[in-house]
């Protein structure tokens, strides 16, 4: 169950023996950031892109919330930013986390996903802040009932 990654990339290779000698490409997306042209940006738009907003579009159809996606989405970017010295994958330029993953793909993944609930007519979610909870009875009832919705509506 706890393997080291050697025994796990061996393990992996019994199954799968085209993995032993493959390697993902490294792609820096940090350099030059102030070289900003439309071939540079289209050159940044690639599978993890797609996973943007892929990933997003089904977060939205979990979710169901516009402002709770949009925050996780922009909070993200900053725990990317925040933790790039230890995974040097993260690092991207500030137009980049902008404006493709936060605005394009994970906002148009989040409006996807939404447009998605609306012509499945899946059930809303109506989400309550713990502010509006009066009675501390009511309150401690919500903390622990806190990642569900306040109800279903159809």
């Amino acid at each position: 169950m706890f393997q080291n990654l050697k025994v796990m990339k061996s393990m992996l290779g019994w199954f799968y023996p085209e993995l032993l000698e493959y390697h993902i490409p490294e792609k820096d997306y940090a350099v030059n950031c102030s070289d900003i042209t439309l071939e540079r940006v289209w050159g940044h738009v690639d599978v993890f892109a797609f996973g943007h907003f892929w990933g997003w579009t089904l977060k939205a159809l979990l979710i169901r919330h516009y402002g709770i996606c949009w925050t996780i989405s922009v909070m993200w970017e900053f725990t990317e930013l925040a933790f790039y010295h230890l995974l040097p994958n993260l690092a991207e330029c500030w137009w980049d986390a902008i404006f493709l993953d936060v605005l394009i793909c994970n906002g148009l993944g989040i409006w996807f996903g939404m447009y998605l609930c609306k012509k499945l007519e899946m059930r809303s979610y109506y989400w309550e802040s713990i502010k509006d909870i009066h009675s501390t009875t009511g309150k401690l009832k919500r903390a622990v009932l806190q990642l569900t919705p306040e109800r279903l509506q159809s």
